[in-house]
């Protein structure tokens, strides 16, 4: 049996990252998955594969059936990937690929356990500079929309303080400050989220007002467009169309323009709506008989 080194304190001075701060390897180079509970909105989630080659949080069908999330994740009582997974962590490429310092590359489930404590350390400790320091090290372009998608959903069952500081991060990582996620990156893990938002609405009813104000959020720092937004909603979902059937698109799109006027004002949401093509009643199904988005058009 292979000796173990189990994770030990580190000290501030020799800390570099949240990331490098938390993990610490075995004799035979391999990372031990840590025993940290993954958040429950993704352990009762099921898991899909998105076009960048990574798990969204949506339901997935196979040719033999459903799979459950859970098959995915760290054993949390040996603190080991379970069998039944390792042949699919190990079969895909790397999910980063060598860090910026060239010595590390990361699978799906590590980077998937990282991000969830680097968010969890942020919300705590509030610094900013420690996410970019996590970010850059993982340095897996092609996880970030994952990222983004797993950090949104997390927060619908957060506290108003949380999804705040989770907005102010995201636009900051969007901005010229950091630069580190893209636009298309950002509407991806969106669109992620838009695809899994039916069955979050089970556990946090008011999942679409908060997503309304992170994307109303993402307009008023001039990162996404009113007509982005739109575009965004009107193909997420099962199929195009499908969140606007069922009326969750209206209530998605009442939420964005409600929060803008609170935020800016009526000049600054009409200004937005004139400079926008997006025509508000292709949200609205007629078979609604009231709308969050009826008091905007």
């Amino acid at each position: 049996m292979k000796a173990r080194v189990f994770p030990e304190p580190v000290a501030a001075s020799t800390a570099t990252s949240l990331c490098d701060s938390r993990y610490k390897f075995d004799w035979d180079g391999q990372p031990p998955v840590s025993n940290t509970e993954i958040p429950s909105v993704i352990d009762h989630r099921r898991i899909v594969s998105s076009s960048n080659g990574y798990n969204s949080t949506a339901d997935w069908t196979s040719s033999s059936g459903r799979e459950d999330s859970n098959s995915r994740l760290p054993d949390r009582t040996s603190g080991q990937i379970p069998a039944s997974s390792q042949s699919v962590v190990t079969s895909q490429r790397p999910a980063s690929q060598e860090g910026r310092s060239g010595s590390k590359s990361y699978s799906e489930d590590e980077l998937r356990e990282k991000s969830v404590l680097t968010i969890r350390e942020y919300y705590s400790a509030k610094d900013e500079k420690e996410v970019v320091l996590c970010i850059e090290e993982l340095n897996a372009p092609n996880f970030y929309p994952f990222l983004v998608s797993l950090w949104v959903n997390d927060s619908f069952e957060r506290k108003d303080m949380e999804r705040e500081l989770l907005a102010k991060l995201l636009v900051s990582l969007c901005s010229g400050r950091h630069n580190l996620l893209s636009k298309q990156q950002l509407s991806d893990g969106l669109s992620n989220v838009l695809a899994s938002l039916e069955d979050n609405l089970s556990d946090a009813p008011r999942a679409t007002e908060y997503l309304g104000r992170l994307l109303a959020r993402f307009m008023e720092e001039s990162i996404l467009l009113l007509q982005e937004v739109g575009k965004l909603i009107q193909e997420s979902g099962e199929e195009p169309g499908y969140l606007i059937q069922g009326g969750i698109a209206a209530d998605i799109l009442g939420a964005v323009l409600d929060s803008i006027k609170s935020d800016k004002g009526n000049s600054f949401l009409d200004e937005i709506k004139t400079t926008s093509s997006l025509k508000l009643v292709d949200f609205r199904p007629q078979h609604l008989k009231r709308s969050k988005l009826d008091a905007f058009m």
